[in-house]
This record gives C-alpha cells, sequence and structure tokens, in this order.
C-alpha cells in the first residue's frame, strides 16, 4: 500500500473519530510530504489545517470587562505569513517549538509534552509580535491577543478577573494566547507604592500560567524584561531572545522585500546597521513610496532615505560605502551628496585601488 493511500485512510480515520487536533497535525505533514510531488493536494491539505483551527474559534463570544463590556482581546484568524528573519539560535527554538506542537506523538511514546508556553524577550522592532503571528499561522490556529487597554482597570480587583476571564475563554478551543507587552500585568511584587492591586493581578497570573493545559500555547512578549517578577520568568518553560539583526540577516530582510541588486543590497545592508527589522522595513516602504510619488529610480530613493543614517558614520565608514556606491553604479557626484565624502577624496581612492 502507497504511502498517500495510508495517510489518506489515517486522515479519513481521525475525522470519523472526532480527532480534530490529528487531523490537523496529519494535515499539515502531509502538506510538506506532497509539496514536490503533488502540490495542488499539498496546497488544499495546507488550506485545510489553517481553516480546522479557526473553525473552533467560531460561535464563542469573547470575554468582555464587566464594567466597560469591550473585549478582553481579539482573536486573529490563522495566515501563512513570512517567516520572520531572526538570528540562527532562535530561528531552531522557533522551528522546534512549532514542530512539537504539529506533531507531539514522539514526544508523547517518550513520556513528555510538547512546550506550553514561551517568553519573548527583547528590544522593540525585532520580530517578536511577527513570531507570534507566524507560529499561529503555521499551527493552523487562532491567535488570542490580549487587550491590555481593556484588561487592566481601576477597580479593585477587577483586572485578575479579567485576566482569569481571557485564560478560561482560551482553555476551551486550541489556539496561540499572545500576551503582547506582557510586564504590564506582571511587574516586580517589591513595589512598595502598590496597594496589593499588583501582587494579586501577578498571582492571578502565576496561577493560570500553572494551570494551562498541555498541547496549547501562551507567549508572552516584553521589551523590558529587566521589570518581570522573577515569578514569572520560573513559569515560562522556553525564554528566546530576540536581538537586532546581523548583517546576514539584514541583508535577508531587504531580499524578503524585494531588494535584489548585489551593489545595492551590500551598501544598504551596511547603511542600515543598527535598525530593527522594524524599522528597516519601514524605511524600505517609505523609500519606495517616496521614489513612487518622486518620480525617481527606487534605488535613488533607497540611497536618499539612508543619507542622513550613513553621513553620522565614522569617516572610515562612509568612505567604504560611497566606494561600493560608485561600484554599483551611483555616480560620484551623488555618492558624494549622500555619504558627505568629498569628490576629490573618492578619486583618490579610486586610483588607488588596483
Amino acid at each position: 500500500m502507497s504511502a498517500l493511500i495510508q495517510d489518506v485512510i489515517h486522515l479519513v480515520q481521525f475525522g470519523s473519530e472526532g480527532r480534530s487536533r490529528d487531523v490537523k497535525a496529519l494535515a499539515r505533514r502531509m502538506s510538506q510530504k506532497y509539496k514536490d510531488e503533488i502540490p495542488e493536494l499539498a496546497e488544499r491539505l495546507a488550506l485545510l489545517a489553517v481553516r480546522n483551527g479557526a473553525l473552533r474559534a467560531a460561535g464563542r463570544p469573547l470575554p468582555v470587562d464587566a464594567d466597560s463590556r469591550m473585549a478582553l482581546a481579539r482573536v486573529i484568524e490563522p495566515a501563512l505569513a513570512r517567516e520572520p528573519i531572526l538570528d540562527e539560535i532562535t530561528r531552531t527554538r522557533v522551528s522546534q517549538l512549532v514542530s512539537e506542537h504539529r506533531d507531539p506523538s514522539q514526544l508523547r511514546l517518550a513520556g513528555l509534552s510538547p512546550t506550553k508556553s514561551a517568553l519573548l524577550v527583547g528590544p522593540p522592532g525585532v520580530g517578536k509580535t511577527m513570531t507570534a503571528h507566524w507560529i499561529a499561522g503555521q499551527l493552523g490556529l487562532p491567535l488570542v491577543v490580549l487587550d491590555l487597554a481593556t484588561a487592566i482597570s481601576s477597580f479593585l480587583g477587577k483586572s485578575g478577573q479579567n485576566v482569569r476571564q481571557l485564560f478560561d475563554f482560551c482553555k476551551e478551543f486550541d489556539c496561540v494566547l499572545l500576551l503582547d507587552e506582557v510586564d504590564a500585568i506582571a511587574k516586580r511584587r517589591a513595589d512598595e507604592t502598590d496597594l496589593g492591586e499588583l501582587k494579586r493581578l501577578v498571582n492571578v497570573l502565576l496561577q493560570e500560567l500553572d494551570e494551562w493545559p498541555e498541547g496549547s500555547l501562551v507567549l508572552a512578549a516584553t521589551n523590558h524584561p529587566d521589570l518581570l517578577d522573577p515569578a514569572i520568568w520560573r513559569r515560562f518553560e522556553s525564554v528566546l531572545e530576540f536581538t537586532l539583526p546581523s548583517g546576514s540577516e539584514r541583508q535577508a530582510l531587504l531580499m524578503q522585500q524585494g531588494i535584489g541588486e548585489a551593489g545595492l543590497l551590500t551598501v544598504l545592508t551596511q547603511a542600515m546597521a543598527g535598525m530593527s527589522q522594524a524599522d528597516i522595513v519601514r524605511q524600505i516602504r517609505s523609500s519606495k513610496r517616496f521614489s513612487v510619488l518622486a518620480g525617481v529610480p527606487e534605488a535613488d530613493g533607497l540611497l536618499e532615505s539612508c543619507a542622513e543614517v550613513i553621513r553620522r558614520f565614522p569617516q572610515a565608514e562612509r568612505h567604504i560605502i560611497s566606494e561600493r556606491m560608485v561600484a554599483a553604479g551611483v555616480s560620484q557626484r551623488r555618492a558624494s551628496e549622500l555619504t558627505g565624502t568629498s569628490r576629490n577624496t573618492l578619486r583618490k581612492r579610486a586610483k588607488s585601488t588596483p
């Protein structure tokens, strides 16, 4: 019996037994397994896995704050988003997290269960929230995002009730729960100005994390890990550290955004040193709009958008960037304007280059 026939039989069997989680996991495995051999089947199976997760959230009213009657969270349907550009270690750990939840059978045979919770730590704009969206999309599960503005109530004791409500809601179906800016509800309990509300809120969160069911996933993201209560750190099974992109990661991100010309790619990779992933994407999109409205080539718009940053670089770095611009086809005059390097210097360096 062929592997495909066996997979189809198992898919039908899981469906007839109401094993929706196994249907989703097998559909995803099959979509990867047959993507080259039978691409149309693989695409339909991938869509089946995504829709399977979204349907479980349908028909369930969102929990609301008792006083404002506003929803405590928003539900984002799963989408197959672009994979975030991350450093090799973080990317590997994120991929393992996805693999654990896609097919937990091997772990269960070994008496283990998938990671229940992960803390995403790093400065703003480095891909924490994007990674949460990508994980949910890869698992075909809806992403439930806590609304801090609604959940944190001015009434005594209500914030903890709101957090408990949200966790109870998420336990009713398969989803990925995202506690973005978790430091707002999990600050250190040593604050002498706190009247007890903060301690109660942190205690509720600790209890809910302890009781979070196996097989589900809760993610929390913070830009300020130093503000978190020490007990919160111990409740998360995995801590993923996000950093500013390295040169190779900046280059990969630029290529993902459609920058393919080698010379321009080299210049922009160096010029965007120190920027976060979000800053780089924002810069590219802004420069592309400028190029369209000004009627100038896209490369000119991209270089112009980086000029102010480049001029703040040390002189030696500006000289190197200007040389690379010229090598990429930019005139010496234009390279001089963009980098602040004199044309005489460019000429001398060009003559001294073998």
